[in-house]
């Protein structure tokens, strides 16, 4: 299809109509200033067009025409047309060019090679690509051409790049785009398989279980994906999107229930946030109960809210290099229930509790309660940290410098020498009876009295 200029009525603008070329054309547009002098005349990056005053239209007309004679365009020029017949065209011309993006998309990605995309984000009609690794020059310029103009997509939401060197691309979601897209290896797109079907709603939402037994739940990625529901949506742009086919062959956007915390009550597992203290900033823009009756997940949810809650057991944050934080601060011990404990204390989450079937004072108990199995393991771990200093302090020894680890010699009294390797300067630091426990709790920085404030 030859590329086409558009000369057409620019309503809403402020200006009576506008001029657009297929591309940067340098001389066209120095033609266009000289015709159209300020403040006749604006760019609209919007729109990626020049808008203009009424009295320079056969001016622009003319100017238009000449250059589409030498550059081989066509021209549509719709200010003759009645208001219908222009907006056919219009139509017409945004199907063809539409046509011709999906053609060059398809023609290019055989030729990306695996793992060189990242999907950045899925939105109800774009899915956003990004590009960190060098494709050549023509095949680069291919990968560009194949990218829709910016005037054909709304403003997007924010999505960070991973680095400066990020290309980044966005085409059409197109069922036939997006088939494409699943049959590559991409970054950030993951396709579920070995899924079992479970339960099929009335409203298109699925059900499946894993080789685990697991639940995961899913809706047609164009339900999903809804503009007005994008708070809602399975996925937000920078997470990795989980993808199955339906019975019948339709993309499905899926998750597993279990993830349900990386969405809601992330916030709460943070070791920087008090448990005590919660979170007053709402982690989404609607209730869990909406999102839950959505997706059919109330007695999934139910079950799996009194297992997590009756757990006694806590995890680390963070194991290896984190020994202080782990005795010192209850926060740094994570319950399965304390996401779900905090969302109901410190937001509007009624419908959410009424679900659950818990009084105000059973949800503050359980606070209590978790609060206590936190400090436990903490005080819990400062013993183990006291009975297994030695063998918890040598990897630390042996991220030290050599003159470092010769000054601890000295200041313990052990008999080390400068020849020595750095792992076994660490090893004979640390088998020298008591003066080896005094050097490891001092490494770990482990307090001398039994009780500390948590």
């Amino acid at each position: 299809m030859p590329e086409t200029a558009v000369i057409s009525e620019a309503a809403g603008t402020g200006y009576a109509y506008l001029v657009r070329i297929p591309y940067k054309h340098r001389l066209f547009i120095t033609s266009f200033k000289n015709a159209v002098p300020e403040p006749g005349r604006d760019w609209h990056p919007r729109l990626s067009a020049w808008l203009f005053r009424r009295n320079y239209l056969s001016e622009v007309r003319c100017l238009t025409n000449q250059y589409a004679e030498t550059e081989h365009w066509d021209v549509l020029d719709t200010t003759t047309m009645a208001k219908d017949q222009a907006a056919g065209a219009l139509q017409e011309l945004d199907r063809q060019e539409h046509e011709d993006h999906v053609a060059r998309f398809l023609a290019v990605l055989p030729r990306i090679p695996a793992n060189a995309l990242i999907l950045a984000g899925w939105l109800e009609q774009v899915i956003v690509l990004d590009l960190e690794t060098y494709l050549g020059d023509e095949l680069f310029r291919a990968w560009i051409r194949a990218g829709q103009p910016e005037r054909k997509h709304a403003s997007l939401p924010y999505i960070s790049m991973n680095n400066s060197r990020t290309t980044r691309v966005v085409v059409a979601a197109d069922s036939r785009i997006l088939r494409a897209v699943l049959s590559r290896s991409i970054q950030r797109l993951q396709m579920v398989r070995d899924l079992t079907l479970d339960t099929v709603f009335e409203d298109g939402i699925i059900h499946w279980r894993d080789a685990q037994g697991k639940l995961w739940y899913g809706a047609p990625y164009q339900q999903a994906l809804m503009q007005h529901e994008y708070v809602r949506a399975l996925y937000q742009p920078s997470q990795t999107y989980n993808v199955a086919f339906s019975p019948d062959d339709q993309i499905y956007l899926v998750a597993r229930a279990e993830a349900l915390d990386d969405r809601f009550f992330a916030w709460g597992f943070n070791p920087h946030i008090g448990f005590t203290e919660g979170y007053k900033a709402p982690p989404t823009g609607f209730p869990l109960s909406t999102f839950l009756e959505r997706y059919h997940l109330v007695d999934w949810f139910v079950t799996w809210a009194k297992r997590s809650l009756a757990k006694e057991e806590c995890l680390p944050v963070e194991r290896y290099g984190w020994h202080r934080s782990l005795w010192e601060n209850r926060n740094y011990w994570i319950h399965p229930a304390q996401g779900l404990i905090s969302l109901l204390l410190y937001h509007s989450e009624e419908e959410t509790q009424a679900i659950l079937g818990w009084s105000n004072d059973y949800v503050k108990e359980q606070h209590t309660r978790i609060t206590h199995i936190k400090e436990q393991h903490a005080h819990h771990y400062l013993d183990y940290c006291r009975q297994h200093a030695i063998e918890l302090a040598l990897p630390k020894l042996q991220t030290k410098s050599k003159s470092e680890l010769l000054a601890f010699g000295e200041q313990y009294g052990i008999q080390v020498r400068k020849s020595w390797t750095i792992q076994r300067l660490a090893q004979q630091l640390l088998s020298s009876g008591g003066q080896s426990v005094r050097l490891a709790n001092a490494v770990l920085e482990i307090p001398e009295q039994q009780k500390i404030a948590v």
